[in-house]
């Protein structure tokens, strides 16, 4: 029982990895992470999504990365990763889980190419990069929140914390009770080829990216935890988003672009105050569990 901005953000940035800029602009797909308790629809909701060169997995391993992902990634048969629960990928031993993440870490951002992965060597023929969709658990977010936060993968994934009202929990609740809860899917229609799409922002524009850029980055950078790890058995210090919001910018203009693709359905070159208006709508959903959007 999402509102219209859930699903739409999900749509975008699914969106995201056939739009770029024009020129030499760096741009990067869009990447989210749902988190929320248990049963509020976070897999459910990432398995909704249809859309062309996505890959949809319930877990990682060396051998799937090598053998599976990476060659559909060379090919350009796959440019999205969803992975709907990271609780599987999560629950391995505490090597294998930082390795994998650390793999992820740099293959949605500056890619891959050549590199030994747990032993298994793998040389491409290009660098290859891929955006990402996944989900977690709160409380297991915070168990991972230091690791994540340490290595950057906090700063390179956009973050969507939600939670159930009361109101909300009692509207699923008669839905299920009226046998009229129906998956709802959230399909994103492209016509494009294996070449981008170019989407020019207007300078006008720019600064109201950039101020949406700075709220948020204010909003975020509130978020603190107290953690123990790496710092001692009986020691804890305050966790900080430390957050300077570059790759944020990078990320809400590659979104910007999408919603101009997805909304003018590939007839529009350049993004409009509409698109920047739903930019804005949308972005009310972009939080940690600190300041979590209740539905």
């Amino acid at each position: 029982m999402l509102t219209q901005n859930f699903k739409d953000i999900l749509k975008y940035a699914t969106a995201s990895m056939f739009v770029k800029p024009k020129g030499k602009e760096e741009f990067s797909p869009v990447n989210l992470l749902l988190i929320a308790p248990p049963e509020c629809a976070k897999t459910r909701l990432l398995n909704e999504i249809l859309c062309k060169k996505t890959l949809k997995t319930l877990d990682l391993s060396p051998k799937s990365i090598k053998e599976a992902i990476l060659p559909r990634l060379e090919s350009g048969e796959t440019k999205f990763l969803i992975i709907p629960d990271l609780i599987q990928l999560l629950g391995h031993k505490k090597q294998t889980t930082g390795s994998t993440v650390g793999f992820l870490n740099a293959l949605i951002e500056e890619g891959v190419k050549d590199n030994n992965f747990y032993g298994l060597e793998f040389h491409l023929s290009k660098t290859v990069n891929s955006g990402l969709l996944t989900a977690v658990t709160t409380d297991k977010f915070y168990e991972n929140v230091y690791d994540f936060n340490s290595i950057g993968f906090l700063h390179r994934i956009i973050p969507v914390a939600y939670d159930y009202s009361y109101e909300t929990i009692q509207k699923i609740q008669n839905d299920i009770s009226s046998g009229t809860l129906f998956k709802d899917i959230n399909e994103v229609s492209t016509k494009t080829n294996n070449k981008l799409f170019e989407v020019t922002i207007p300078n006008k524009y720019s600064a109201d990216i950039l101020l949406l850029v700075n709220r948020l980055t204010d909003k975020l950078s509130k978020f603190k935890i107290r953690s123990s790890r790496g710092i001692g058995r009986n020691r804890t210090e305050d966790v900080y988003f430390d957050i300077k919001g570059f790759r944020l910018h990078i990320r809400l203009r590659q979104l910007a672009r999408a919603i101009c693709f997805i909304d003018g359905k590939g007839k529009r070159k350049e993004v409009n105050s509409e698109d920047i208006l739903k930019l804005y709508s949308i972005s009310e959903v972009i939080n940690l569990p600190n300041t979590k959007k209740v539905i």
